[in-house]
């Protein structure tokens, strides 16, 4: 990584891990310190960065800069005002601006917006950008990341989307896509668990000793433990949360800590948890996550019932999306095919 292109001067943090993971509690945690300021999710590296070609070696050039404030602006909770665009402007002129340095003007312009302008260190909470470790690691040689962990079943259970859906196909599908995604994300956790500038936690452990967890963030930060921060997370609420989510998270507005461990046992079929195990199995067992329904299954057994389960959900999927675009379609034909993605649905 080219030296100008770095910003070896800042010591920031991300938090990272598959959406639904407890990211935002552990974000609320650390800005509850003096120590550390944060502000909404950037997607600095998934969305605003990510479309440039070359962008790990090279500054944004003034017009990538100017698609890079559209594509901020988009993002919920991001308002930037001229005077911090203009000075960004001035800074890059004709050579460019580095994305590190970029990024850390950005959260030093959140902070100051939430009063913390006075924190040496800032938190991006960010879960997608756990794809963009290495690369982070490169820009901010300082930096830290904390990785969040939580079991894939209630990971896949825990949007509304998901258990408000009266649809079985649309739901299996559902778990098939979140499952896939959990492996893909908490996999790459097993390719970095050796750096010692990161640190892997499960949310199930922060849940059972909240205290204890925050006490080894801390320590892993090389930042004193502050008690308070347990009892204060929630004045930072409306600096990290969006309107969109206060439904979901309104909890954490007054300060309570909700254990959802387990929630997929309510929320689940056994079949729908059966898809999830089945897909995520090898990684479950890594991180201490106990099989329920797939528990008396060989390796062959699981590999064979896999393979037939989503042939299955593709099937009763595309017989799904195909019933919603229909319109106006005769009624004997229209029982006929209820009935065939019935039966798609019980194989």
């Amino acid at each position: 990584m080219r030296p100008e292109l770095t910003q070896p001067d800042v010591r920031p943090v991300f938090v990272v891990g598959h959406p639904r993971s407890g990211t935002t509690l552990v974000q609320l945690l650390l800005t509850a310190h003096p120590t550390f300021s944060s502000g909404p999710e950037t997607h600095f590296f998934v969305h605003v960065l990510a479309p440039f070609d070359g962008w790990e070696n090279s500054k944004l050039s003034p017009d990538q800069l100017e698609v890079a404030f559209k594509r901020l602006a988009g993002k919920p909770g991001i308002q930037l005002d001229e005077a911090f665009k203009a000075n960004l402007r001035e800074e890059a002129g004709k050579d460019g601006l580095a994305p590190a340095y970029f990024l850390h003007r950005l959260m030093r312009y959140f902070a100051q917006q939430t009063g913390k302008e006075t924190a040496l260190r800032w938190v991006e909470k960010t879960p997608r950008h756990v794809q963009y470790v290495p690369q982070i690691l490169s820009l901010f040689p300082q930096a830290q990341v904390i990785n969040i962990v939580r079991d894939p079943r209630d990971v896949v259970s825990s949007p509304p989307r998901f258990y408000e859906s009266r649809s079985a196909a649309y739901r299996r599908q559902v778990c098939v896509e979140r499952a896939q995604s959990w492996n893909a994300m908490v996999g790459l956790s097993k390719a970095f668990e050796a750096n010692s500038r990161i640190m892997t936690i499960r949310y199930e452990d922060i849940i059972a000793d909240a205290e204890g967890s925050l006490l080894r963030m801390m320590q892993f930060l090389g930042e004193a433990y502050r008690p308070e921060s347990l009892e204060h997370f929630a004045d930072h609420y409306d600096q990290v949360v969006l309107p969109k989510e206060e439904v979901r998270k309104r909890l954490l507005a007054v300060g309570e800590i909700v254990d959802r461990r387990g929630i997929w046992k309510r929320r689940m079929s056994e079949h729908e948890a059966r898809l999830v195990e089945l897909i995520c199995e090898p990684l479950m067992r890594e991180f201490g996550y106990e099989l329920v329904v797939c528990a008396d299954l060989s390796e062959r057994e699981r590999q064979a019932l896999l393979l037939r389960e989503r042939a299955s959900v593709a099937l009763s999927y595309r017989l799904y999306t195909l019933s919603r675009r229909l319109k106006g379609v005769p009624r004997h034909l229209w029982r006929r095919l209820k009935r065939f993605r019935s039966v798609a649905s019980r194989r």
